[in-house]
């Protein structure tokens, strides 16, 4: 073959890549919006990608017409199924929803029916593509061995370059291309690129006539000489089929244990370098660019090796060996984390950097040795053999299939069973002993062994000393240095995790199917949930509050709350204060990790017990999946979803969320959800307060002290002022009131921030998020390392005028206290502004001045002993003596902090 054509096969393979992978990440989003989220509902869309990959791959080694027609050409024309496909793929996901609601969704609570249903569904709306795109490869490697002297090398070639457009596809794909076009626009620039490789690759054959005739007359087969380095055709049959049924059964042990190391190392890397979409994109890409390096290396040496068997061994065994090594690795990842933060500094493009780099260090490695088997796979199986087809077919499809069984092993029984680390020590460990075993029905071991026989030994000794010696720290794993490093530097800029996690006590850990979940018990009884290494909620009085409010706001504001769905578990407070209402007789937990209903059991202290309550059920499943299908509507749904720079989270962020959310709605029925201020830029609370506005009602803002509930309604409905009086003041409610600073019922009216229709703040700069435009899943992640809440409590509390909630207006009694608290009120938030701003000084002042005006209200007086407190730690060596008078008055104002008791005793 001419060697344009050679670069120009390379160009249109490396463009496959690109689309297929593409095309994994675009329809994974879209059907996760049928099929849920939850980590059984991605493992199922995976599966089924890749299930059809394999067929692909089978079919095209044995259907006849591969020998019939030229194989470039049928390349060409799957190349244009792919595209027309993938452009009629959001009418396939309309009719998918219609089965999915009307079929599926009634099997919920039967889990194994319902999930084997998901994934026929699944099967049935991406079987066509991925089976075209898994005969790609086959099919062009059958075409070079019918005019390609090096066919073998080519091939490996092929998959580098393939490999490398997955690369390609990931990294852009993650960046770029979502975040700027959504995914809608995204898969029509994939489909003109598969309708460009199609035509090209179909009008090059019409027009090389020169060519076509040549193959013509060949009879569709041109028989060539094994490439340099591979052995003469073998005449003995049976040893030849006994060679290729190990390299078999090699590429199906590939596929499972590099399917199963990538699951797990994509879980334990998540804990430190977080699980962004760009986390995951990084590690998604540097593990595909690791497999294309090393395919297109050993085929670029390929010719030159003396022993490809043997090599292919060392590869295999070299992945066991890196992977049992690791754990030498992943317990100072951590320390370089924070360190390549502070020498490059604290920015978005340094993280990436950073994550990069350490990334590549415990991955590439593996992946490397990963990506030479194939074209040593290739190479030994086509020793003999005249064409690749159905060679090359047979080795994919079963590295693919290995693939799918090795991420199920991993993802779910795996872990569950014996955890991250011992998974991949046991995997690890049962690698080597496969292919050694394997290795053992070969005619070349025997002399190796007797020749290496101690070293040998030698080598096994230090394998399991290396599997068991080395043990992962879970507590620094827990500790979540991507989400604020700054608390784990210290004043000379040295990093001390170590140090601030020894303080803490791990009270929960559970590696479950979906996430790492921990629980950590700080010093004064304080306790954080943590899942993938992100604390997500706690017991600490704000984290209280925030959660507390959450609850009890929606049980105030409506007259009879029968129906209750609270989405997220957490620590079960939100979910634990809803219970208390006793007209609510159906309350519903929809959480996605059922390991973060275990580690709620830690905090019964605080959530009443939740779970143990007859009226309140959890349902396991994704949230926006749930209510999606659901038969039933709601009093009140609550949403309490974490930040929403995670992708699955961000969707509960989504104007198609908060629509769904109001259709399942009885008429009067409130929808409150929270939202945070920490690690988001202006543009996306512009783009949170715009799309909930979009989505409800009568949307208001109400403040927590740092962080914001949005309450939004069906209708008009508001609520009166009697009913919300008599409800604030029944004994149930009254309790938990006066703990969260609220001692008579108008004072939770000094929440109110105002109406979202009147802000004054510009929202026309700010999209919509949306499923299709997820923008904050990809916006917010870039403010990680930002700390805004200051700049964002200002923000909000300067676009609105103070006004009075409508529904008190026809109150005079209520109107006249709200205003006399308006002072105080005001002072609350420029006083929150000054202590998120690091201005303590200011905030201990305002917090007095606030106390003078108000000293009966008790979120003033919670407010000025916080600032107390906060502000008296620069005096606590020097002057003792005033540390102590000032913490002295912070517990008379809060008697219910604990901290306050803990740094009081130590001046003792």
């Amino acid at each position: 073959m001419k060697l344009s054509f050679r670069i120009l096969l390379l160009v249109l393979f490396v463009c496959s890549g690109f689309t297929g992978l593409g095309y994994e990440v675009l329809w994974g989003k879209w059907l996760g919006t049928i099929f849920g989220s939850s980590a059984w509902a991605i493992s199922t869309t995976l599966s089924a990608f890749m299930a059809g990959l394999a067929l692909g791959s089978y079919l095209a080694g044995r259907l006849k017409i591969v020998n019939r027609y030229n194989q470039f050409l049928i390349y060409g024309v799957l190349e244009l199924g792919i595209g027309c496909y993938a452009l009629l793929f959001p009418s396939f996901l309309t009719l998918t929803d219609y089965l999915q609601g009307h079929f599926a969704f009634g099997w919920i609570d039967h889990y194994a029916v319902y999930n084997l249903l998901r994934f026929i569904f699944c099967l049935f709306v991406i079987i066509i593509p991925t089976t075209f795109m898994g005969a790609t490869l086959p099919l062009l490697s059958e075409y070079l061995s019918r005019h390609e002297p090096s066919a073998v090398q080519w091939s490996g070639y092929l998959y580098g370059s393939n490999t490398l457009g997955a690369f390609t596809g990931t990294i852009l794909s993650g960046f770029y291309l979502i975040a700027v076009f959504g995914l809608s626009d995204t898969n029509l620039i994939f489909v003109s690129i598969n309708f460009v490789v199609g035509l090209t690759a179909i009008l090059y054959v019409i027009t090389s006539e020169k060519r076509s005739r040549k193959f013509k007359s060949s009879g569709g087969e041109k028989k060539i000489k094994d490439s340099p380095g591979v052995a003469e055709k073998n005449n003995n049959v049976s040893s030849y089929s006994s060679l290729y049924r190990i390299i078999l059964l090699i590429f199906f042990l590939n596929g499972l244990f590099n399917l199963a190391y990538e699951v797990l190392w994509t879980k334990a890397l998540g804990l430190i370098i977080g699980c962004t979409t760009y986390a995951f994109t990084l590690m998604l890409g540097i593990y595909l660019a690791g497999i294309a390096l090393g395919s297109l290396y050993f085929s670029r040496i390929l010719n030159k090796l003396k022993n490809p068997l043997l090599v292919f061994i060392i590869c295999q065994v070299g992945m066991g060996l890196w992977v049992i090594a690791s754990p030498l690795l992943i317990n100072i990842i951590p320390t370089l984390f924070l360190k390549g933060l502070l020498l490059l500094g604290m920015n978005w493009k340094s993280l990436i950097i950073v994550k990069i780099i350490l990334c590549t260090l415990l991955i590439a490695p593996l992946t490397l040795l990963s990506g030479a088997v194939f074209p040593l796979g290739f190479q030994l199986a086509f020793q003999g053999k005249e064409t690749l087809k159905r060679e090359i077919a047979n080795l994919y499809g079963i590295n693919t299939a290995g693939g799918i069984l090795g991420s199920f092993i991993a993802g779910f029984i795996s872990i569950p069973l014996f955890g991250m680390e011992m998974s991949l020590k046991i995997l690890a460990l049962l690698h080597i002993t496969l292919i050694i075993a394997i290795l053992m029905r070969t005619t070349m071991p025997k002399q190796l062994l007797l020749k290496f026989k101690t070293q040998f030994i030698i080598l096994m000794i230090i394998i399991i000393m290396l599997a068991f010696a080395a043990k992962w720290d879970k507590k620094t794993l827990a500790s979540g240095v991507y989400f604020q490093p700054w608390t784990f530097i210290g004043k000379d800029s040295e990093v001390n995790i170590k140090e601030r996690m020894a303080q803490v006590t791990l009270k929960f850990h559970g590696e479950g199917v979906g996430a790492v979940v921990d629980v950590l018990e700080a010093p004064g009884g304080y306790r954080a949930l943590s899942i993938n290494g992100q604390p997500v909620a706690s017991s600490n009085f704000y984290d209280y509050r925030v959660q507390r409010l959450l609850g009890i706001l929606p049980l105030i504001l409506h007259p009879k709350p029968e129906h209750i769905l609270v989405i997220g578990l957490g620590t079960g407070m939100t979910a634990g204060t809803g219970a208390i209402d006793k007209l609510s007789t159906d309350i519903k937990i929809v959480e996605l990790n059922r390991d973060v209903v275990k580690a709620s059991d830690e905090f019964k202290s605080w959530n009443l017990n939740v779970l143990s309550q007859s009226n309140v059920s959890v349902i396991i499943e994704d949230a926006l999946h749930y209510l999606k299908y659901v038969n039933k509507k709601y009093d009140i749904i609550t949403s309490d979803p974490i930040h929403p720079f995670l992708p699955g989270s961000s969707n509960l962020y989504a104007l198609d969320h908060y629509q769904v959310s109001m259709e399942k709605l009885n008429p009067g029925g409130i929808f409150c959800q929270w939202v945070p201020l920490y690690q988001l830029n202006e543009i996306d609370v512009k783009t949170i307060l715009k799309t909930f506005d979009a989505g409800f009602k009568n949307a208001t803002i109400w403040a927590t002290g740092t962080d914001f509930i949005l309450c939004g309604a069906k209708d008009n409905y508001l609520a009166k002022p009697q009913d919300f009086y008599y409800k604030a003041s029944l004994p149930e409610y009254r309790q938990i009131l006066q703990k969260l600073g609220f001692w008579q019922p108008e004072e939770v009216l000094m929440s109110y921030v105002g109406e979202l229709s009147k802000t004054t703040l510009s929202l026309k700069d700010a999209p919509l998020n949306t499923i299709d435009y997820p923008f904050l899943e990809f916006s917010a992640a870039k403010a990680i390392l930002d700390y805004t809440v200051g700049n964002n409590l200002k923000l909000i509390y300067n676009s609105f005028s103070y006004e009075n909630p409508k529904f008190i207006l026809s109150n005079y009694e209520m109107t006249y206290r709200l205003n006399e608290l308006k002072p105080c009120t005001i002072l609350l938030q420029q006083g929150f502004v000054a202590e998120q701003n690091g201005q303590m000084d200011n905030a201990v002042r305002i917090g007095k001045l606030a106390y003078d005006k108000c000293p009966d209200v008790g979120h003033v007086r919670y407010f000025a002993a916080h600032t107390i407190v906060q502000g008296v730690a620069n005096i606590m060596t020097s002057n003792k003596t005033k540390a102590y008078q000032m913490l002295s008055l912070a517990k008379k104002l809060d008697p219910y902090d604990p901290e306050i008791d803990i740094k009081l005793n130590s001046l003792k």
